[in-house]
């Protein structure tokens, strides 16, 4: 890894380093590696959402997770 310069962040420094592999041909980019697996956008937002197991609907998660909370609350006073 390049050092980078003194007005070069750190971003700017692995965004030019990544370009330098990309040139190389050595990483490919997200738009290549979908068009290789054959990825097609998502054409039903509705799909991405799911549906939550019923088993699992009331398994005492939520419950927990604020009496998590009130616990962690009450210990930092």
């Amino acid at each position: 890894m390049s050092k980078p310069n003194q007005t070069e962040t750190p971003t700017d420094s692995l965004i030019n380093e990544l370009a330098a592999i990309r040139a190389k041909g050595h990483l490919k980019s997200f738009e290549d590696l979908a068009r290789e697996q054959g990825v097609k956008p998502m054409t039903n937002f509705d799909a991405l959402l799911g549906v939550w197991p019923e088993e699992e609907r009331d398994d005492g998660f939520e419950e927990a997770v604020l009496r998590w909370r009130r616990e962690v609350m009450v210990g930092n006073e």
